[in-house]
């Protein structure tokens, strides 16, 4: 469970934290420079926690790469609700898509926990502290 509480915490530093320092990034496009920055930033940190928790570097790799990929679209379809609902910053609708969109990411983290903990050699894989 502790990569579980890792990724959340990785979650809230990228999300929450570096996010204010890349400012507007476009996220309703879909191959916008600014926002893939942001979606590598969550990539690379969620790589660098499977590998704190030693997990083999190819899988650290891979699951950095499913994140990346995973959290784009999230993103992607936040934005295109908030137009289409007319959610506008701050507003109520806007929140509540907010909501979606963190409760969105957190089911991610734990799949991803849930599927490293469930692979046949994931007691191989991750020292039992972290188990």
């Amino acid at each position: 469970m502790a990569l579980f509480g890792l990724l959340m915490l990785k979650h809230f530093i990228v999300d929450l934290g570096l996010q204010q320092y890349i400012g507007p990034s476009d996220k309703h496009r879909y191959f916008s420079p600014m926002a893939h920055y942001h979606y590598l930033q969550h990539g690379l940190a969620t790589m660098l926690v499977c590998l704190i928790v030693v997990l083999p570097v190819e899988i650290a790799i891979l699951i950095g790469v499913v994140d990346y990929i995973v959290h784009w679209h999230i993103d992607y379809c936040k934005h295109h609700l908030n137009s289409a609902i007319g959610a506008v910053g701050h507003s109520r609708k806007w929140w509540w898509t907010n909501v979606l969109d963190q409760c969105m990411h957190t089911a991610t983290y734990w799949i991803i926990t849930m599927t490293v903990l469930s692979w046949p050699v994931a007691m191989h894989l991750v020292p039992a502290i972290y188990v």
